[in-house]
């Protein structure tokens, strides 16, 4: 198996993934739902973000050119040295807050339009 055969295939697995994490968020309550949907959720989840993680660093890795921006973006928030760790987690934490608080609105509004 060649290289591009390689990331074809793990690249189809990852659409795939992804394609059961987004059937899997569409159609399972979280409240109703019990310890089986939930940890299929988050197997789904990590096995996407594992595969498109793999994807691209395999793609980094086979282009023997210059280094991508790409590939610099990934070295910076990845960087071991803990220049911009604590920046990083500020950037994620933020963003967690930010789509949980777009979650809540969209189901309070659902709440509020189910009441009447």
């Amino acid at each position: 198996m060649n290289i591009k055969q390689y990331i074809f295939f793990l690249l189809l697995g990852a659409l795939a993934s992804w394609f059961a994490f987004a059937i899997i968020v569409l159609s399972i309550d979280p409240y109703s739902a019990g310890t089986p949907a939930i940890t299929v959720f988050f197997a789904t989840l990590f096995f996407a973000l594992l595969g498109s993680i793999s994807v691209i660093t395999t793609l980094a890795r086979s282009h023997k050119q210059e280094k991508t921006a790409v590939e610099k973006i990934i070295k910076i928030l990845l960087s071991h040295n803990g220049v911009l760790s604590w920046w990083l987690m500020l950037v994620l934490l933020f963003a967690t807050a930010v789509i949980e608080y777009i979650f809540l609105s969209i189901s309070s509004q659902k709440d509020v339009h189910n009441r009447t």
